[in-house]
Order: structure tokens, then sequence, then C-alpha cells
């Protein structure tokens, strides 16, 4: 029921959906997240423990802060709310590049299936890893994405395995278009 219910909160607007309708956004997710109350917190993440519920609440501040200071630079009339989010979403690669927001933002604007990012917000041990890198520089990625990669190793989860590879090659080109 968690991971049903968790893929509905992410589940990206329509503007940014693929053909599959399936493409989740961490961004919304986590929107909807700093909406829940605390009994519905514990209904959907109590079992996974207070280390993990601390973990989320250092992630969806991080989200936030993002989103707050993206709609602040690019709209400071406040009059295309719409677009906040979605432009926080494409944009969180490119202000990584830049080191506008740090790490965070480049996880943060990473798109992957609802089913897939439902199973990584359930996971203690992505959601420990993202909350411990949530503040960290951009200087940090190859470090974050090699322990995420020891993660993948320790437990084999495919989930893991997917997201590391992508933020691997995030950092990748990253590194060809700055040449």
């Amino acid at each position: 029921m968690s991971a049903a219910y968790i893929s509905r909160m992410g589940k990206a607007v329509a503007g940014l959906q693929d053909e599959t309708g399936d493409v989740f956004s961490t961004a919304k997710f986590l929107q909807n997240y700093g909406k829940l109350d605390n009994a519905s917190k514990d209904i959907l993440f109590g079992r996974f423990g207070s280390k993990f519920k601390n973990d989320m609440e250092t992630i969806a501040r991080v989200s936030n802060k993002i989103r707050e200071s993206t709609s602040i630079v690019a709209n400071p009339s406040g009059t295309a709310g719409a677009v906040v989010v979605p432009a926080t979403i494409t944009s969180g690669v490119g202000s990584v590049a830049a080191g506008k927001f740090g790490f965070a933002s480049g996880i943060l604007g990473t798109l992957v299936g609802a089913n897939q990012a439902a199973r990584l917000f359930t996971n203690p041990e992505f959601v420990g890893w993202l909350a411990t890198n949530a503040n960290k520089p951009v200087s940090n990625t190859s470090a974050a994405i090699a322990t995420l990669n020891k993660i993948y190793e320790a437990n084999q989860d495919p989930d893991i395995k997917e997201i590391h590879d992508a933020l691997r090659n995030q950092a990748v080109e990253q590194e060809i278009n700055k040449k």
C-alpha cells in the first residue's frame, strides 16, 4: 500500500510525462511529502524507524530550499507558479553543473519511473544516503556516487544500481560538456 501511494505522490505533471505516464518527480513527491501531517508520515514510513523519518525530513527541507530559491530567481513577480516545479525538476542537472544548490539538486532533479522511485523512497539505505549527501557541495559528487555504488554492492538492489548508473552518467556528461 505504501509504495502505491508514494508512487502517486510523486507522479509528474502531465507536461512532464512520457508516453507510459510513469515519470516520477522527486520534487513533486517531496512537495506532497511536506504537506503530510505527522500521523500520515508515521503510517507510510513509520515501519522504517526514526532515522528514516529524520532523513526524509532533511531531504524535504533541502528540496524546499531549492524550489524556493529557483522560484525567486526564475519569477520574482510570482506570476508563473505553475511553472516553478517543472522548471525546478528540469533544471536540476544544470544547477549542479553551476554549483548553485550543491549535489542535492542533481539528485532531486533526476526523474525515474514512478514504481522505482516509490521503492527508492521506501528504501532506508537510499534515503539515508540521500539525506547524508543533501547539503554536500558539488565537488563531492564523485564520492557520493561511489558511496551509492558501495551500497549497491552490499545489497545488490537493482533500483539502487539503476539510480547510481543514471547519476554517474549525468556526472560524466557534465564533465564532457565542461571541456
